[in-house]
């Protein structure tokens, strides 16, 4: 994982460095940012990032923290100098004395203009032409060579960036000082946007349409416009180019995609379907029927399926709609299998598809294939670093396996982006649990009920926590709210018997134990569920002696188990209360101290410090989901 994790940090840089070479600033800013957060220790990154901020504070600072981590970085220093933060290099400085200017030369004899006068004329003009020829020549050198006049010159991937005074947005850096010696970590306040966030993808597909229209400007500006994605001027020019040729079924297609872009669903599929009426084997008319139905009528996803699917079986090369009919396929739960097999199919035509990956990661997810999953996750990472999803599968992955290091680092990012994501916190807050890390476990889980009141996951795992700190009456809101969502759930009904116990309401504990018995799938299950309801029935006794009875039926039903169902104590405990209702004593499976005959009542605490003979319950665990 950390060759995994350095080859990543390399890509990332690689990326950056070529999103310089090609003036797209806000890129270099969103990738320099993440690998200053990545690695805050390497001096060239900030640097890069000197040259990328706005402010000549952020400059400054920047500056001074590569100074920090090099100190002899010349490019730092000279930075610095320009931004008047530190004095010019005493050794650059040329003295005054060299400055001067010796004004009282000797004559040397004839000038120039005085040599040319005494040539013959002859000799002048051959002499004029012999200098035109070299300024002409120089200037063409000179021409060539320099950036922005003539052939452009590619810029060095590697070195170190002077310039200081690029504008545009960036990530706030605010810093408690300017001053160099302090070690001053930076707050970054805000997300910096990722490229994931435009409607675009970080590699283009190429147009599987591309029908030439030499007659016709507005479809060539048409196209212009939707690789600048600008959705409003593409309609307007696709419309005039229909105006010239009324019966080019691509031109009705284009129509669809400007208005699927301007997400106005009803118009997009309107102009699939005349493009359909031209040409009804027009395989791209179909799956954006399909794109706009799913996008704009989610609950007809079956026929955007269906219209897929109808767009493979005219074309068989079509990838992009294999994927999507895996995404439908995964989204819906339906079938991980399926969505494997759309995905296989897929690849072969567009092995290098970052979604594709993605994709595969979510279902073998669903297949209960956490390893494979994580793999694949990691691969559209890195076809793709601003594909934010990779990343929310990387951490769903990582949650399967138990990794909660690698789940917490991925997640944390991801819902920067994306903090209404409530499934993706509720991860987050499982990630934080496995490292014992309960105060951030609780806000995860906080957060993400805040972004879905009906979290189920996120309510029982906030209870289990605050069962786990004793404290029943923060606990019995969630479990109740999680028993709203989901009435038939063998470990909210259990664990809110376990707080009703706790809080000396033994009936109504008894009655979540009682409907967690119905629930329970495994011989586990309901050995807890028989050793907590004797304790509840022990509890009520008090008040009605004949519960005796029905704490005995409890306690053999517990003994009649198979012997690993049932821990060694709860078994003694079980003899021993039988002792005490009946005067009789089972045969013991194996040699374990019995508790003396005369305890009668226990108290009941939840958490560690509860004095109940026992271990506690392990917390259920939250499979994720794609």
């Amino acid at each position: 994982m950390l060759m995994q994790s350095v080859e990543s940090e390399a890509s990332m840089y690689q990326s950056a460095l070529e999103a310089v070479d090609n003036k797209d600033k806000e890129r270099a800013r969103d990738l320099f940012t993440r690998l200053i957060k990545v690695n805050p220790s390497k001096a060239d990154y900030w640097i890069w990032m000197s040259s990328l901020v706005p402010t000549a504070k952020e400059k400054a600072y920047c500056l001074q923290e590569a100074l920090r981590l090099d100190p002899k970085s010349y490019a730092a220093r000279r930075g610095l100098a320009m931004q008047g933060v530190l004095p010019p290099d005493e050794k650059k400085v040329i003295p005054l004395k060299q400055q001067r200017r010796n004004w009282l030369a000797k004559y040397r004899g004839p000038g120039l203009f005085d040599r040319l006068l005494l040539t013959p004329v002859w000799a002048q003009v051959i002499s004029v032409l012999t200098l035109m020829v070299t300024v002409v020549v120089i200037f063409y050198v000179v021409y060539i060579s320099t950036p922005g006049l003539g052939t452009p010159i590619k810029p060095r991937l590697y070195g170190t960036p002077i310039d200081t005074s690029v504008p545009g947005q960036v990530a706030i850096i605010t810093p408690t000082a300017v001053a160099f010696k302090p070690k001053i970590t930076p707050t970054f306040l805000g997300a910096t946007p990722l490229a994931d966030l435009l409607s675009s993808t970080y590699t283009p597909t190429p147009f599987y349409i591309n029908t030439p229209h030499p007659k016709l400007e507005a479809y060539r500006a048409a196209i212009n416009a939707l690789n600048r994605q600008d959705p409003d001027k593409m309609l307007n020019y696709i419309q005039q180019a229909i105006t010239g040729e009324p019966n080019s079924v691509d031109l009705y297609y284009f129509e669809g995609e400007a208005y699927r872009l301007k997400k106005d669903y009803s118009n997009a599929i309107n102009a699939y379907k005349q493009a359909l009426a031209i040409d009804p084997l027009f395989a791209p008319a179909y799956l954006g029927e399909g794109r706009a139905t799913l996008l704009g009528f989610p609950a007809n996803w079956r026929d955007a399926k269906g219209n897929m699917i109808r767009a493979t079986e005219i074309d068989p090369n079509l990838a992009d709609a294999y994927i999507d009919i895996a995404a439908i396929t995964l989204d819906h739960n339906l079938d991980g299998a399926s969505a494997v097999k759309y995905l296989d199919l897929a690849y072969k035509l567009n092995p290098n598809a970052p979604l594709v990956h993605l994709d595969y990661a979510r279902a073998y997810l669903m297949l209960d294939q956490a390893d494979k999953s994580l793999d694949e996750a990691n691969i559209a990472i890195q076809l793709d670093l601003t594909l934010l999803d990779a990343y929310r599968a990387v951490g769903a992955a990582s949650i399967a396996l138990n990794k909660p290091e690698n789940a917490v680092q991925e997640l944390a990012f991801y819902v920067i982006y994306r903090p209404d994501d409530a499934e993706a916190l509720t991860w987050l807050g499982l990630g934080y649990k496995q490292q014992d890390d309960q105060i951030k476990a609780i806000d995860a889980f906080s957060k993400a009920i805040q972004a879905d009141s009906n979290d189920f996951d996120a309510y029982l795992q906030r209870s289990l926590i605050y069962i786990d700190q004793n404290q029943p009456l923060l606990a019995r809101p969630d479990l109740e709210q999680a028993l709203e969502i989901n009435k038939k759930s063998y470990d909210v009904n259990f664990n809110l018997g376990k707080v009703l116990l706790s809080v000396n309401e033994g009936g109504n504990a008894y009655m979540k134990f009682s409907a967690a018995e119905g629930l329970a799938d495994t011989n586990s299950q309901l050995a807890k569920v028989y050793y907590w309801r004797a304790l509840s029935l022990q509890q009520m006794e008090t008040a009605k002696p004949s519960y005796k009875d029905v704490e005995a039926k409890d306690w053999t039903a517990l003994l009649n188990l198979p012997p690993d169902a049932v821990l060694p104590e709860w078994a003694a405990l079980a003899r021993a209360r039988l002792q005490i209702i009946k005067g009789y004593a089972p045969p013991q499976a194996t040699a374990v101290k019995t508790p003396t005959a005369t305890r009668t009542m226990m108290t009941i605490q939840l958490g560690a410090t509860r004095t109940v003979v026992g271990t506690e319950t392990p917390s259920p665990t939250v499979t994720p989901q794609p």
